[in-house]
């Protein structure tokens, strides 16, 4: 199991080292109901009005050893971008932060997780949070699992 708050320490550091300021993050949690992201940064408006306070979510599947342990620096400082001046959202931005940062070491932080990387954290995510429902195709064999109840897994022979 990767250890959050070492790591956490570790993106804080390179981030900073790239020239960036972090926001104010009050934490770093693992949230085992991600499913659909493998991070999310939530920042609320401090009281006194200068500012936010920003809490960073990793899906609970990156932190198992299954999952790569570059992909888990990847989303964690993904997110940490997103406490940065400006980097709120995917904009010019945040997109110069991830590219200052995929220069200086290497990594590959982009707005969203690409195919190569799904199919590397897949593993870890399913054996951290199996699917609910699996369906295989009666004629190429392909198989399909699913978290939800949807209507290819009520109704198969409709599709």
């Amino acid at each position: 199991m990767h250890d959050l708050q070492k790591i956490a320490r570790i993106c804080l550091e390179e981030v900073t080292a790239a020239g960036m300021t972090p926001g104010h993050i009050l934490s770093f949690s693992a949230n085992n109901r991600l499913t659909a992201c493998h991070g999310k940064a939530k920042g609320t408006r401090r009281r006194d009005g200068r500012g936010y306070d920003f809490t960073i979510e990793i899906a609970g599947f990156m932190l198992d050893d299954a999952c790569p342990l570059a992909e888990l620096k990847n989303t964690m400082i993904h997110e940490i971008l997103h406490t940065c001046e400006g980097g709120q959202n995917h904009g010019p931005t945040w997109q110069r932060y991830a590219r200052t940062i995929n220069r200086k070491y290497g990594y590959n932080i982009a707005t969203y997780a690409d195919e190569k990387e799904i199919a590397a954290t897949a593993q870890a995510r399913m054996k951290v949070n199996p699917p609910k429902y699996t369906t295989i195709c009666n004629k190429c064999g392909f198989v399909e699992y699913t978290y939800r109840m949807c209507g290819f897994v009520r109704n198969p022979g409709r599709y």
